[in-house]
């Protein structure tokens, strides 16, 4: 089984949807809860009619209705779940079409795909290896990103962007730190010892739900207040706002940075929390989305840039053994390549600050993007600035 980890609104990437197609998007979204909730409860005859349903509804549309890339992410999930079906059934004819159905309508996931024990009984099949070996020369992220243009700095220098952080004196922060005693839950210990128990504090208070709509209010306060209150979780986007501002609270230089993949058909991009460590001199990642960070073969943390350079040069990354999805266990090899795919290029706000991206009138945030030379980023936001220059995009904060 694969599971739908972002909402079918989040595949159109900030474009305006209209009322009506607003209404479609909702329908596939309550159908595919359903049809995959049919399938973690091994009600296989109502998850294939689902799934089915969903499929046939995809295809009735036109594409002013449907994008064609939700059409595209709906049916590869749909087709793969009932490949998983078939396959635990026994049905092997039957798997192997529906997982190139999968394939053909987008699924890209080799290395899941060769593991799922729901897929156990075709692994072994000629046809549904070479189905796979093509999915890797096509999906390989470690050598997409090899294949890469270098990164070349600025020619355009005098306009960059300063990246600047909020000062934890601000009123707003400095009421962030009392009301949740962030020093408390920071402790006395060193300096990455605070950093590590920020994380897993955050990552233990508010779950991860990838599917999640977005909340108006966009601050640490007003998102706990609203997880307690409708026993829900948030996004990868907000659970990296939400450290970034207690990291903002205790002091720390930080910003939440998107890293997104090269490919702009492919929606499921990853939101982390990057903040600087005087005692080592440089940037590290902290994901709270899986209590997660990069570590060298002697288990020194690194930061974004150091981890996509070694994965270039072939050198070792790791991840702390303590990584999970809301208590499940995420292994290694799995969350390296979800990260790979989603190094191509990095983008954050200039200004690390409270409630960021809180919508208010009269109110912009511009966006700084780091992306290899020759690529065009195909997200990048209304004036923004695009850099060519890591040494700028990680440079020590002032």
């Amino acid at each position: 089984m694969k599971t739908f980890l972002f909402t079918l609104l989040a595949l159109l990437c900030g474009v305006g949807v209209r009322a009506q197609d607003q209404a479609m998007l909702d329908s596939l979204q309550t159908l595919m809860n359903q049809a995959d909730g049919a399938l973690g409860e091994k009600n296989f005859r109502k998850a294939v009619c689902l799934y089915n349903e969903l499929i046939s509804t995809c295809q009735a549309q036109d594409e002013k209705t449907l994008p064609i890339r939700v059409r595209q992410a709906v049916q590869a999930h749909c087709y793969y779940n009932l490949a998983c079906i078939y396959s635990l059934s026994d049905r092997k004819e039957a798997a192997l079409n529906a997982f190139q159905n999968a394939v053909n309508a987008g699924y890209r996931d080799y290395l899941w795909a060769s593991q799922d024990s729901d897929l156990r009984n075709i692994q072994s099949e000629t046809f549904f290896r070479k189905l796979i070996r093509e999915l890797k020369k096509k999906y390989d992220y470690v050598e997409i990103l090899k294949n890469a243009g270098g990164y070349t700095g600025d020619e355009d220098t005098a306009s960059r962007p300063e990246f600047t952080y909020l000062s934890a004196n601000d009123p707003r922060l400095v009421a962030l730190r009392e009301t949740l005693n962030l020093d408390s839950i920071a402790g006395d210990g060193d300096e990455i010892s605070r950093i590590k128990n920020l994380c897993l504090w955050l990552h233990n208070t508010v779950r991860h739900d990838g599917s999640s709509r977005n909340p108006t209010e966009k601050n640490t306060l007003a998102m706990l207040e609203l997880c307690r209150k409708e026993n829900r979780g948030v996004n990868c986007r907000m659970l990296a706002t939400m450290l970034n501002e207690c990291y903002l609270a205790l002091g720390f230089k930080s910003r939440f940075v998107t890293c997104l993949p090269q490919d702009e058909n492919d929606p499921d991009c990853h939101v982390v929390t990057v903040v600087w460590s005087d005692t080592l001199g440089k940037w590290i990642m902290a994901d709270p989305s899986f209590y997660a960070f990069f570590l060298d073969k002697q288990g020194n943390l690194l930061g974004l840039q150091e981890a996509r350079e070694r994965m270039i040069e072939g050198k070792p990354v790791h991840v702390n053994p303590e990584i999970n999805w809301n208590g499940n266990p995420r292994s290694e090899e799995e969350h390296l390549n979800y990260m790979a795919k989603n190094f191509y290029w990095f983008s954050c706000p200039a200004a690390s600050t409270y409630d960021t991206e809180t919508p208010q009138e009269g109110k912009s945030v511009q966006y700084v993007s780091l992306s290899p030379s020759g690529f065009t980023p195909w997200n990048a936001s209304l004036g923004s600035f695009t850099s060519c220059d890591p040494d700028y995009f990680w440079a020590k904060p002032r």
